[in-house]
């Protein structure tokens, strides 16, 4: 189980490193959401810790999935018997939805996920897409352009599914997702998005009001 295995990996980490700061979270997205979520957080937030809430917030904002030869293997979302069957015909391809909803189904589908408030561009892993494929995928999601964002590493056991080209839509320009500190930790001191400290996991304490609003650029709420 990939939940467990990164339990245990932030675990030794922290048993190695007791004075590293360490946060993780458990998403449905492709990594590559995932990666230009943390990317983001990297240019947009200074306040180490407001991150953990802004990658949150960001991939609330994002939709992922994949473009794929085939189906089989893959159990989350699970194929239908067509669907299956479909796999094993040449020239197949099915759009892969993770989040935020699993489902298989064709590029006009993730039109009813697209959030059209505002401007999005579509992340896809692999440059071999075809312009055809990422033409109709852009006028699907809404999005003005469509970059090529090479995912370090190797993530087939995350994907599942041979010959995947992960996708995402993400807002076009990160600093529209903001967070605000509210509390504060008792333990390691940092100002946090939340009730508990994403590091320490342990109850912060509630910031005074006029503090909450010296924190307003990073205001929460935005569409």
């Amino acid at each position: 189980d990939l939940q467990e295995q990164a339990r245990a990996a932030v675990t030794m980490t922290a048993l190695r490193w007791p004075r590293l700061r360490i946060a993780w979270m458990v998403s449905d997205h492709a990594p590559l959401a995932m990666h230009a979520a943390l990317i983001a957080a990297r240019s947009s937030v200074t306040d180490a810790g407001l991150v953990p809430g802004f990658v949150e917030a960001f991939a609330g904002r994002c939709w992922s999935g994949a473009w794929a030869p085939s189906v089989a293997g893959l159990s989350r979302p699970g194929p239908t018997a067509g669907q299956y069957l479909r796999s094993f015909l040449p020239g197949s391809h099915f759009l892969i939805s993770w989040a935020p909803r699993a489902q298989i189904g064709r590029p006009e589908t993730v039109s009813s996920f697209a959030r059209r408030d505002v401007p999005r561009m579509l992340l896809v892993d692999e440059p071999g897409l075809s312009p055809a494929v990422s033409a109709q995928l852009a006028e699907a999601t809404g999005a003005i352009a469509v970059r090529p964002y090479p995912l370090p590493g190797s993530w087939s056991g995350v994907v599942r599914v041979r010959g995947a080209t992960q996708l995402a839509l993400v807002p076009a320009d990160p600093t529209t997702t903001r967070v605000r500190a509210v509390a504060g930790c008792p333990h390691c001191g940092v100002r946090v998005a939340g009730a508990v400290c994403p590091y320490c996991h342990v109850v912060a304490s509630p910031l005074p009001p006029e503090v909450i609003r010296l924190a307003e650029p990073f205001d929460a709420g935005v569409p």
